[in-house]
């Protein structure tokens, strides 16, 4: 830069005319890569919250599946007092909710869950044990089961593939008399 006589910095014109015609090469390239950087962890974060999105989606999905097997399940015990229709195996058993000439009932003993899209859902009908107390308790081979006991556990399980991996939810419930319990 040289210096006039007035004092001010003097531009050479061919500066002036590089400012004037825009930026070098190299300036755009550093840029874009800056920005690059700065715009890599913004997408992996967007990405990873999708899939996420996505999984939880899914998951409610599954959930509202087994909430409405349930619900089954509790149609019937309404509509059929004395639970006629409502399997009471000695051992958990897995059953396929049925409609049938618009009565939900108990397709049969099943061996592999039942498709719905891309969920495979089942029902588990178990018998309650009781201790001596007359408590209610979680069914293992071998506890003493009362007979006739119109207290059953339904678990409703619905599992799906996500990424190649196997995912479930279960909802647990029990389902008894109570008036009868009381007597």
């Amino acid at each position: 830069m040289f210096k006039t006589n007035s004092g001010l910095p003097f531009r050479s014109p061919e500066r002036s005319r590089r400012a004037k015609e825009g930026q070098t090469l190299m300036e755009v390239l550093v840029v874009v890569t800056l920005l690059g950087l700065i715009a890599i962890p913004f997408i992996t974060a967007l990405n990873q919250l999708n899939l996420k999105h996505k999984s939880l989606a899914i998951a409610a999905q599954a959930n509202l599946l087994a909430l409405q097997n349930l619900e089954v399940v509790t149609n019937i015990a309404q509509s059929t007092p004395d639970w006629s229709i409502i399997p009471r195996p000695s051992t958990p058993t897995d059953y396929a909710p049925l409609s049938a000439a618009h009565h939900w009932q108990f397709q049969a003993p099943i061996t592999t869950p039942v498709s719905v899209g891309p969920y495979q859902t089942k029902l588990t009908i178990q018998p309650i044990c009781r201790n001596s107390s007359g408590e209610l308790l979680p069914y293992t081979p071998g506890c003493p089961v009362t007979s006739g006991s119109r207290a059953i556990e339904v678990i409703s399980t619905a599992t799906w593939l996500w990424q190649n991996q196997p995912k479930s939810t279960q909802i647990r419930t029990i389902f008894t008399d109570i008036s009868r319990l009381a007597t």
